[in-house]
């Protein structure tokens, strides 16, 4: 079972590219957007040095992220960026991130050098906007990977994101409380029991356990208004984690008016 939209026992499984979730960085908040679909393509051969561009936004919030009286200049600004760089041999945009009043785009590139001119050139354009670059070695990509790529629970909000509005595409009563399926693997029998115990006494449902002879399946169900889905997905990836276990997601039937 994986995440998942049950419509005519069809299942739509969500795409890997560039899409967006919100954290902390150093205790302030946080927008990230990244390309998803580098991860399975890393480290790329030649491109050793991850290069950023850090933009001092004009009229960033005063929880410093982006407002909407700057949203379309920041949008304008991104796609001309990405535009002017990516045509230069050598540099790939990987992700950017929103935080205390800037918003730092980052490269992997070739040649550093090559990124600082070509910046510099790019932002001569750009009259009213302070900004810096820097660059450093970082061969397997360990920024992306360990600064940009979402953890787990992030991802796991990016996904029900995309359910959500799978299932709104489809005309889904939102407002309407879902029945939602759930499923996590365990370790080994002995942890089944005391975990269906704790979901029992949470009011879920079970729908049934498996041991599979490499680990333990437990399926179990509960009423539940999609608004609160990353704080429930939370609590049951918790919940696992606790068992040994781990949760492997959610899924539900579409409910039209």
């Amino acid at each position: 079972m994986s995440w998942f939209l049950k419509k005519a026992d069809k299942i739509i499984e969500p795409s890997k590219e560039w899409d967006f979730y919100f954290c902390k960085v150093d205790n302030k908040p946080a927008s990230v957007f990244i390309d998803l679909g580098r991860r399975n393509t890393i480290p790329s051969k030649g491109f050793e040095y991850m290069a950023y561009l850090k933009l001092y936004m004009k009229q960033p919030r005063q929880d410093g992220l982006s407002s909407s009286e700057e949203y379309q200049a920041l949008c304008d600004f991104e796609d001309r960026l990405e535009v002017s760089l990516t045509a230069k041999a050598g540099m790939l945009y990987v992700g950017r991130i929103t935080h205390d009043g800037v918003r730092d785009f980052y490269f992997y590139v070739k040649e550093p050098n090559v990124f600082t001119k070509t910046v510099k050139a790019f932002m001569g354009g750009f009259t009213g906007y302070d900004y810096e670059t820097g660059d450093r070695l970082d061969a397997d990509w360990s920024v992306y990977r360990e600064f940009l790529y979402p953890d787990s629970k992030a991802y796991r909000t990016i996904l029900n994101r995309r359910v959500l509005e799978t299932m709104n595409a489809h005309g889904d009563n939102a407002v309407v409380p879902h029945k939602l399926d759930h499923r996590v693997y365990l370790m080994a029998e002995g942890q089944a029991r005391p975990f269906i115990d704790q979901i029992l006494t949470l009011g879920f449902q079970l729908e049934g356990h498996e041991d599979n002879g490499d680990g333990v399946t437990v399926d179990f169900f509960r009423t539940d208004l999609l608004q609160n889905i990353d704080e429930l997905t939370n609590e049951l990836e918790d919940l696992a984690e606790t068992f040994g276990g781990t949760y492997d997601g959610w899924g539900t039937e579409v409910i039209t008016a």
